[in-house]
């Protein structure tokens, strides 16, 4: 190892050496890698340069017939490195692809969730603004922000349950329409439990009607057991409710609230 040490520094550092691959990577004074400089890219880099000191040391001690002994065993090395780096890169090009028609699936779907309200459009956008707004200032995880992002956008799906004459109803409900409406958080967390989300959506939906002293539904959670994620959208679904004017109620105002 030393002597291929030796021999690295030697042939990187003089300027009497010339070889027609290492040259174009390898300059005398400043010393670049090819490419985005990523780490995978540099092991690489760092991997050829050794690999080529290696071999020259060894074939200038054995000659030619290294050459019979080696090929045999880089060549296919090398072509199976280069297989399983392209198969990374498509695989890579896949997941991006399936991630962005997820959520423009979701978002085509609030979008005609939210014009099935013909009382409170643009709340579910509204909803998700003040919600992430308020995880990103708690310092919440990405992941956690992801599931208050994806569940403002789907924490009415369970209205379609609801029929159109409650959830349009100008006058306000009565206790038997009310009871109907409430059934919203736990059917829409039903339909969410068979997507496989790989952050908190279906918590954060399905209890985001939860109240702190625990008179709240579906489950009468109180206090922390309500999730966080779930404590958040649902102050935020309140907010953007009670500042917008009902056929029954005009708009709050925020001194009022």
């Amino acid at each position: 190892m030393r002597a291929v040490a030796r021999r690295l520094y030697f042939e990187t550092a003089t300027e009497g050496f010339h070889h027609p691959t290492v040259n174009k990577r390898i300059a005398m004074k400043n010393f670049s890698f090819p490419g985005p400089t990523t780490k995978a890219t540099i092991a690489w880099t760092i991997a050829f340069l050794i690999t080529t000191a290696v071999l020259g040391l060894l074939f200038t001690r054995l000659g030619l017939e290294l050459l019979y002994v080696i090929v045999p065993v880089v060549a296919p090395a090398a072509c199976a490195y280069r297989i399983q780096h392209d198969q990374l890169r498509q695989k890579t090009r896949q997941i991006v692809e399936a991630s962005r028609l997820h959520l423009a699936t979701v978002e085509a779907l609030a979008t005609a969730i939210d014009a099935r309200d013909q009382v409170g459009v643009g709340h579910v956008r509204r909803t998700q603004i003040y919600a992430v707004g308020m995880g990103e200032i708690l310092g919440l995880s990405p992941e956690e922000i992801d599931a208050i992002r994806t569940g403002a956008l789907l924490h009415d799906i369970g209205k379609l349950a609801v029929p159109d004459h409650i959830l349009n109803k100008p006058d306000g409900l009565s206790p038997a329409e009310f009871e109907k409406t409430k059934i919203h958080s736990r059917v829409g967390a039903s339909i969410l439990e068979k997507v496989g989300f790989d952050s908190p959506v279906v918590p954060t939906v399905k209890y985001h009607h939860e109240n702190w002293d625990g008179t709240g539904y579906p489950a009468g959670l109180k206090g922390e057991s309500i999730p966080l994620t779930a404590r958040i959208l649902g102050l935020a679904d309140a907010f953007d409710t009670m500042r917008a004017a009902r056929p029954h109620r005009a708009a709050m105002t925020r001194e009022v609230l």
